[in-house]
């Protein structure tokens, strides 16, 4: 499929430090729970949950199992799913609790909900720059529905408590863009990281839109129609939270390109590609949005440069079990090369 096997450069954070049960125990539990003859495990940033696809059941459905850690400072997955069902309907499937594992450490909780129809977005992209017209037209049909998606996304805004604001606006982000600055100066100009910076009142305030951000928009976390190309589920939510508009959106960069053994590479068609996307999204904002006295083009900057910032936090720093980066400043090469691509450095 590709020159180089994404899935299996995949690790699974989850099991770093547990030390029961093992994937291939958390694939047994799941195969027993479903009867399914297949598990196949969902790649995710996430240290929280671990997701297995559990294909030819008895049931003839196809069943995700998620095994999540009973983490006390984080929500519980049905609570974040219900506000992801809220938001995206039948996107965000509500889970059904099936007890806890056996003598797990750290504690683990067990949730099944039925996976609806689809292929796993990862199985659909093309690992070649030159896209030809008819592999060009079927990557627009799924590019027009994830900004559906975003444009869902916004609007449903969700409150976000001033004193948080002001948190993650001075203490928190400005803080870790300031280490990836000093800690990693060759990665990405020092004026870019600054910009960001400048921006982060403007994204972090009443008048933007704070959205529910699943924090984890993988190519194997989408699931779309094989024929059609629409999203027919989100897999995983462990990581959603309340963040500012677009801050996931950095998905926008994995889908108009692709890693090759030692370079990014961007489809030939990409520029086109994300106009699709804009257009798109703007068609789908009711009219009281643009009636606003606020530009479509500071929209989409907004959004594009908290898509920057998304993607900075999500792959230059160590994440603490929530998904969350915990400050301290660590990226591998391969990731170097995806965000000096997708910046345009």
């Amino acid at each position: 499929m590709s020159d180089i096997d994404w899935v299996n450069l995949s690790q699974y954070p989850f099991f770093d430090k547990r030390k029961h049960p093992s994937a291939a125990q958390c694939d047994d539990i799941a195969r027993s729970i479903t009867g399914a003859m297949q598990a196949s495990p969902v790649d995710t940033l996430s240290t929280l949950t671990y997701c297995v696809i559990c294909n030819q059941c008895p049931s003839e459905e196809t069943w995700i199992v998620v095994f999540r850690e009973k983490n006390l400072k984080a929500k519980p997955l049905d609570q974040i799913v219900r506000l992801a069902n809220d938001a995206f309907g039948p996107l965000a499937l509500q889970p059904i609790y099936h007890g806890d594992v056996e003598n797990a450490n750290p504690p683990l909780s067990i949730y099944t909900t039925p996976c609806r129809p689809g292929i796993s977005l990862l199985s659909t992209l093309r690992c070649q720059v030159y896209l030809r017209r008819e592999q060009k037209e079927e990557h627009i049909y799924f590019i027009q529905d994830l900004a559906r998606y975003f444009a869902l996304s916004w609007e449903n805004p969700q409150p976000m408590n001033p004193k948080e604001l002001l948190y993650l606006r001075q203490a928190g982000i400005r803080y870790q863009l300031r280490q990836f600055k000093e800690v990693t100066p060759s990665i990405l100009p020092s004026e870019m990281i600054d910009e960001l910076i400048e921006l982060l009142p403007q994204l972090f305030s009443t008048e933007y839109p704070s959205v529910l951000t699943n924090g984890n928009l993988s190519l194997t976390n989408i699931r779309i129609d094989e024929e059609t190309r629409q999203i027919t589920s989100i897999v995983d939510w462990s990581l959603a939270k309340i963040l500012p508009f677009g801050m996931d959106l950095d998905v926008l960069f994995l889908v108009t390109g692709y890693m090759g053994l030692t370079e990014w590479k961007d489809y030939n068609c990409k520029t086109a590609l994300v106009d699709c996307f804009w257009d798109e999204f703007f068609a789908c904002l009711p009219r009281t949005v643009l009636a606003r006295d606020v530009s479509l083009e500071d929209i989409r900057f907004l959004a594009e440069q908290a898509a920057k910032l998304g993607a900075i936090l999500r792959y230059g720093f160590n994440r603490r079990a929530d998904g969350s980066s915990d400050g301290e400043v660590s990226i591998s090469e391969r990731e170097i090369v995806q965000l000096r691509a997708w910046f345009g450095v």
